[in-house]
């Protein structure tokens, strides 16, 4: 099982969390083996004076839920993924969608929209990270967003003013989507549908044969990923030791 480390990424340096990524891991052997796994992870988290343990594995996993739960865990995020067989043949006509050159000024408003969305669903999962949201946008706007492997849309109701976003990252030919987010006025109108459908029509121009994307497992977006075909791969717990 890989237990996640931080190097030199500030992302995780801020977030304070350790991941254990049991997504290749055979289920007999994760049951017999993660407890000890667990101690070796909470004795790190204490020695770095971090606070969360999350970890991640396949869909269809009841034994290891039932553990989990029982232990104190959380069941947080789902993981989804689509392959290019479910890409939309045709595209979106709507000329308030299209890919601008964007600045971290421009994202900022829908993004502290998206950080207080997610706040306020999970307050015991984001408890103390309100104070360093907008920092870790930021760098991860500066970073990421905006670097030559990010592939985004965005819809605009009037030049400049940005009311919807979809973004992601393309590594070989997989992307995994990031942020997907619509201003709160205008939800319901389908501008969202509308992003993702023409995001994923673009994905085979651009040799991507894999969408990936994590939502929490509360979060109605989920809904529409299915809509979209996408099928959930993995699962991610968490436990708070603060």
């Amino acid at each position: 099982m890989k237990i996640s480390k931080p190097q030199g990424d500030p992302y995780l340096t801020f977030s304070r969390y350790l991941n254990l990524d049991a997504r290749q891991e055979d289920q007999s052997y994760l049951l017999a083996h993660f407890p000890t796994r667990l101690t070796q992870a909470e004795k790190r988290l204490k020695a770095l004076k971090w606070h969360k343990v999350e970890v991640t594995f396949p869909v269809d996993f009841p034994q290891f839920e039932d553990y989990l739960a029982s232990n104190g865990f959380t069941h947080c995020l789902n993981t989804w993924a689509l392959d290019s067989a479910g890409f939309p043949p045709q595209p979106i006509s709507d000329p308030n969608i299209g890919s601008p050159k964007l600045a971290y000024p421009q994202l900022e408003p829908i993004l502290a929209q998206q950080a207080d969305y997610h706040h306020s669903l999970y307050p015991d999962y984001y408890r103390d990270w309100s104070h360093i949201d907008q920092r870790l946008y930021r760098l991860y706007v500066d970073r990421d967003v905006l670097s030559d492997h990010a592939f985004y849309l965005v819809h605009q109701s009037l030049p400049g003013q940005i009311t919807g976003l979809i973004l992601g990252g393309i590594s070989l030919k997989s992307l995994n989507i990031w942020e997907w987010v619509v201003d709160s006025n205008l939800r319901g109108q389908g501008i969202g549908s509308k992003l993702l459908h023409q995001y994923l029509y673009l994905c085979a121009p651009k040799n991507i044969t894999t969408v990936s994307v994590q939502t929490g497992n509360l979060q109605p977006a989920a809904k529409i990923y299915q809509k979209f075909g996408f099928q959930p791969t993995f699962q991610t717990w968490y436990k708070n030791y603060l």
